[in-house]
């Protein structure tokens, strides 16, 4: 029943925008056509993985416009028609309409055929690296765009725990996941949040330090000055480590290697574990200078 149901929203949904999209085209030019992965969750769209779907809260602010997701528009797929590929690890998703502003690669190769519009800026060094070992022209621009959010969100909580720890989907059952979570002062946030999109940022908020095995855990504690740790635990990810160093070098920030989890610690450990951690180095003023579509 449940997989059902999940059929019937994914097809409502997908309904819905073949139907409003060329409605809104007629007779506006005030939306963006977003070029993520953005499924269908509780017959909605943008409250399935907090980092994808920043890219429909995030780019309504920054645009001041409409977000429509590009895959559930079979003509302008067909058509190649102009959309934008910000937040995540989805450069191999571009096409001939495709304009880049902060994605990035997800692993050291490009797909056969790749095509793209216009390149404004990318997630970080390595992917540009990439994009230029195969003749194509990158400006020197960095960042994901997750950074720009405290421009746009401030949020209020005071501090209620001493360690948050966002797992990577692949890791919500990690039994090490779960057995820190029996400790005092921790708190487990989930990266596929179905709330308010703010409320995840206010969660993060509300802990002294971030232990994420999820690349947007870390941007997002980086973004508030919270000092983190990148773990590792069970689950192998596509790209290994491609998409972390990527970041970290368009921020300054020390590459190394995660913290192996395979067995339990005790929190103080994990604790002195974010000693080495500081503050990123990174201009959002550069980034936003670059955005193709901001206000």
């Amino acid at each position: 029943m449940k997989t059902l149901n999940i059929f019937k929203s994914y097809r409502l949904s997908k309904i819905f925008y073949e139907l409003y999209y060329p409605a809104i085209k007629a007779f506006s030019s005030d939306f963006l056509l977003i070029n993520s992965f953005l499924p269908v969750k509780e017959g909605r769209v943008g409250i399935n993985n907090f980092g994808d779907d920043l890219n429909i809260h995030l780019m309504k602010l920054i645009s001041g416009k409409r977000i429509i997701p590009l895959q559930y528009c079979k003509t302008a797929i067909k058509n190649e028609e102009l959309n934008y590929l910000c937040i995540g690890s989805y450069l191999h998703n571009s096409n001939n309409g495709s304009v880049i502003w902060g994605t990035g690669a997800i692993e050291e190769r490009l797909p056969d055929r790749f095509r793209f519009k216009k390149i404004h800026a990318v997630r970080g060094p390595k992917t540009r690296d990439l994009l230029i070992k195969n003749g194509i022209n990158c400006p020197e621009v960095y960042g994901d765009p997750a950074l720009l959010l405290p421009l746009f969100y401030k949020p209020t909580r005071p501090k209620k725990y001493r360690l948050g720890i966002i797992p990577h989907i692949v890791d919500k059952n990690d039994s090490v996941v779960h057995e820190l979570a029996t400790q005092s002062g921790v708190k487990i946030l989930d990266i596929q949040h179905s709330g308010v999109w703010t409320d995840f940022i206010e969660q993060i908020n509300e802990c002294e330090i971030i232990l994420s095995s999820s690349l947007h855990g870390i941007i997002i504690s980086d973004a508030y000055n919270i000092p983190n740790v990148w773990a590792k635990f069970g689950a192998e990810l596509i790209g290994d480590k491609f998409k972390f160093q990527d970041y970290f070098l368009s921020v300054n920030r020390e590459i190394i290697d995660p913290v192996k989890f395979n067995k339990s610690i005790d929190i103080e450990e994990v604790i002195k574990l974010s000693y080495s951690w500081k503050k990123i180095t990174f201009n959002p003023h550069l980034l936003l200078e670059a955005c193709p579509f901001r206000k």
